[in-house]
């Protein structure tokens, strides 16, 4: 029987909500080891994640957390905001502009106008933004994607050209979007990162690993994307709760049948120049390009323990 690589998986479904919420279209976190919370805020939220990683970590469990948002943005966005070509130097400037306070009010159309002004006219640039009185004044952040060009760096990164549906970092508001959730997803990633219990034991995928090659840390932290081809528990009610769920139970089911190591590398059948790429700048989504690891997905089921 193989050795699991985990012992412990954890699946956050994320929301960049402005206020206090529960239910549909908000935070779930499900653990293997404990039950599916719904965190309010994204300050509660993080502070249950590191919570559970300090138990983990106490308890010498291995854990592997899926988060459901993008890790980076397409390739060139780093040089164009920092000066350096690489994801770290982009998520530390995210991290020192973003500010999320305890009910969720945050700064994240302030934060894309202002990069926005860096990037200049020829893009690329986010949009996206409530089309009320307050934002107005946001005049480098249109509502609409209208008249933006995308000719410096591409508009999605290599990972979304094979995710079916996978939606632009761009895009910060209107049904669908995901740009908002990268924003602040990244800048409390960063502050995980730099919590002093957790420092040397956090390896960020792909980043940091290699993909599938060092994944010794004991906490790996990887992108997901709940939406693709998930079979879920048709009993289990909100939608959101159901895809975390069903995530951790993919993961526990992969590593069980010693597929996770492969579901965690670069895929065989795709562009291999873009392995360097996700590395240095863009990421990657956990399985995406594994036909047969996605056509395993039906045969999973949420695998919680009481």
């Amino acid at each position: 029987m193989n050795k699991p690589l985990f012992d412990r998986y954890i699946a956050v479904d994320w929301s960049a909500n402005n206020g206090r919420k529960q239910g549909q279209d908000s935070i779930w976190i499900a653990d293997s080891k404990r039950e599916t919370s719904n965190p309010p805020t994204r300050h509660q939220a993080m502070a249950c994640l590191n919570e559970r990683l300090r138990d983990a970590l106490q308890n010498d469990e291995r854990v592997l957390v899926g988060l459901d948002f993008a890790f980076g943005y397409p390739s060139g966005t780093a040089t164009l905001l920092t000066g350096k070509p690489s994801w770290d130097a982009l998520w530390k400037l995210l991290h020192a502009k973003v500010c999320d306070d305890e009910n969720n009010c945050n700064n994240r159309f302030d934060v894309a106008n202002e990069l926005n002004k860096q990037l200049g006219e020829s893009g690329p640039l986010f949009w996206g933004r409530p089309d009320n009185e307050k934002n107005l004044r946001l005049r480098c952040l249109n509502a609409k994607k209208t008249g933006i060009r995308f000719e410096k760096v591409r508009e999605k990164r290599a990972v979304e050209s094979l995710a079916k549906g996978a939606k632009s970092v761009w895009q910060l508001f209107y049904n669908g979007s995901v740009g908002s959730q990268a924003l602040l997803g990244i800048a409390w990633l960063e502050k995980l990162r730099a919590n002093q219990d957790l420092q040397g034991m956090i390896s960020i995928w792909p980043f940091e690993t290699d993909f599938e090659r060092s994944i010794e840390c004991p906490v790996v932290l990887a992108e997901i994307y709940p939406s693709l081809g998930l079979v879920l528990d048709p009993t289990v009610a909100p939608k959101d709760k159901a895809q975390v769920e069903a995530q951790i139970g993919l993961f526990t089911a992969l590593d069980k049948n010693g597929l996770l190591r492969e579901a965690l590398s670069f895929p065989t059948g795709v562009n291999q120049s873009w392995r360097k790429v996700a590395i240095a700048e863009e990421g990657w989504i956990f399985g995406v390009g594994h036909e047969k690891l996605q056509a395993a997905n039906q045969d999973c089921r949420p695998a919680l323990e009481s």
